[in-house]
């Protein structure tokens, strides 16, 4: 597909592609205007590990870790529920609540979203203030147990060294073996003490290196602005987005549209070219008349003067002088194509024979505005009578018409007999060129029973209402049967279509 083709498929949807970017714009912008304002204070915390000026690599990566352990533990149930009990809410949910441990730091970012900015700046506040203290309780009461007992023990050891100093302050100097014992026994107790006493700073030691401390290094503020909903940005996404969808939905129904819509469409299916493109002319009676008489500077008579053009330059060698005019549908104009190529024939000087050879559906005759008492019927069922009995003159100098006459029973038998053979054969030797309306293919047979006598065959399809399969299919039987497809007229193409192909094909 050219570029010219891709401006051409834009401009023919472009009102899609415009509806659906308002459509899309104008919903996210309602919605956003109905939207209740949210807005998000954010807290920076920092874990530190306690105190410890021989710090390792290890208590680096440790921190690392409880950064990460509490950016989940801080939106858990117990710490939720305190929160607002404390800021005196009922419950609160985390689904408003975003945690983001800062990547390679100690540091954690809370966010808090709400309908109240000073609401959301308290909780955002109040959260880690409540996480900290649950965590320096839990801590706690693991080493609660293990101090009270070694208290306990030290109490008592004091106790007993208490007790041995009061003795020996007693004997003086009375008893010097008794004085020796005692001072022995309170060695022990002394030592046993400052073991207690070691063990009980070992625990408070690791008391206090495990108490890790959740600190706030950057309070919440009250925010000024909501961050949602974001109407510019939501109603230009949506614009956007919507643009989109008319761009894909435009091109799909082009993908599966299978109608005729461009001169390409059938040189790459029918391997045959567009002989003219007759443009579509707006009103029903317009579509029924001979444009190339009432209108003769109009652009569907300009066509059809294309359209005579091409057939005359078509085959030097072997100029066509007999031709068969059909469609492989009803109702896609081929009679009145047949009409106005007889008349701007006639009017280039050549002398014209057009047959009305549709005897199921006749319409050459109305278009014309001739009788159709006596006709091609009548001709091939009187053996004995003349051909100049049933020529009539036509609109303009030059063109004789036979009209179809009284309907047969069997039209296909007529149109393939002998005498119908015949008729061609004088019509030939008489004039210029002889013209054949003949009905629909995909509705009956006639037009392959007369296609092998022709020298060549106009398939008229209408645009963007003839299906490519179908029209491949009459091809196809016109080639079976022997008939020459000298080419295709799409026929009622709409006036946008119609200037860019008129365009391209007339300067191919």
């Amino acid at each position: 597909m050219e570029l010219r083709e891709y401006w051409h498929l834009f401009r023919k949807w472009l009102w899609l592609i415009v509806l659906s970017t308002v459509v899309g714009g104008g919903t996210a912008f309602v919605v956003s205007l109905k939207t209740p304002p949210v807005y998000q204070a954010s807290t920076t915390l920092m874990v530190n590990q306690a105190q410890n000026p021989q710090a390792t690599y290890q208590d680096i990566v440790l921190n690392e870790r409880l950064s990460q352990t509490y950016a989940q533990l801080l939106t858990t149930r117990p710490v939720l529920d305190e929160t607002a009990k404390r800021i005196g809410l009922s419950s609160l949910s985390s689904s408003g609540i975003s945690v983001q441990p800062v990547r390679n730091t100690q540091l954690i970012k809370l966010s808090v979203k709400s309908r109240f900015p000073s609401m959301a700046a308290l909780i955002a506040n109040t959260l880690p203030q409540v996480f900290d203290e649950q965590n320096r309780n839990a801590l706690s009461a693991r080493y609660k147990t293990s101090k009270e007992g070694l208290q306990r023990e030290l109490d008592d050891l004091q106790k007993q060294i208490d007790i041995v100093q009061s003795q020996l302050t007693a004997l003086a100097n009375a008893d010097a073996a008794k004085r020796s014992t005692l001072e022995l026994l309170l060695a022990q107790y002394r030592s046993s003490y400052a073991s207690v006493l070691s063990n009980l700073e070992s625990i408070r030691v690791s008391e206090t290196r495990e108490g890790s401390v959740l600190r706030i290094v950057e309070p919440a503020d009250v925010p000024v602005s909501p961050v949602s909903p974001r109407t510019l940005e939501n109603t230009l996404l949506a614009a956007i987005v919507g643009a989109m969808i008319g761009v894909g939905a435009a091109f799909l129904v082009e993908y599966l549209d299978d109608t005729v819509k461009s001169p390409g469409d059938v040189q790459r299916d029918l391997n045959v070219g567009t002989l003219a493109v007759v443009p579509q002319v707006n009103g029903e009676a317009l579509e029924t008349d001979v444009i190339a008489v009432t209108h003769p500077q109009s652009a569907v008579a300009e066509a059809y003067r294309a359209l005579r053009t091409n057939i005359q330059f078509y085959s030097v060698d072997q100029p066509v002088r007999t031709l068969l005019v059909t469609s492989a549908m009803p109702r896609e104009g081929k009679s009145v194509v047949s009409a106005n190529l007889g008349v701007v024939m006639a009017q280039a000087g050549k002398k014209v024979a057009l047959i009305g050879a549709d005897l199921r559906r006749p319409l050459l005759y109305r278009i014309l505005s001739l009788p159709n008492n006596r006709g091609l019927t009548n001709y091939l069922l009187h053996g004995n009578d003349s051909i100049e009995n049933y020529l009539q003159p036509g609109p303009v100098d030059n063109l004789q018409v036979i009209t179809s006459g009284q309907r047969p029973p069997n039209p296909a038998e007529l149109l393939g007999s002998r005498r119908m053979a015949e008729l061609i054969q004088q019509l030939r030797e008489k004039v210029d060129i002889v013209i054949i309306d003949t009905p629909p293919i995909m509705g009956a047979t006639d037009p392959l029973v007369l296609a092998p006598t022709v020298d060549g065959v106009l398939l008229v399809a209408e645009a963007n209402q003839t299906r490519l399969p179908v029209l491949q299919q009459a091809a196809t039987q016109i080639r079976q049967v022997g008939g020459r497809l000298t080419g295709v007229i799409i026929n009622k193409m709409t006036k946008s279509n119609y200037s860019y192909y008129s365009y391209y094909y007339y300067y191919y």
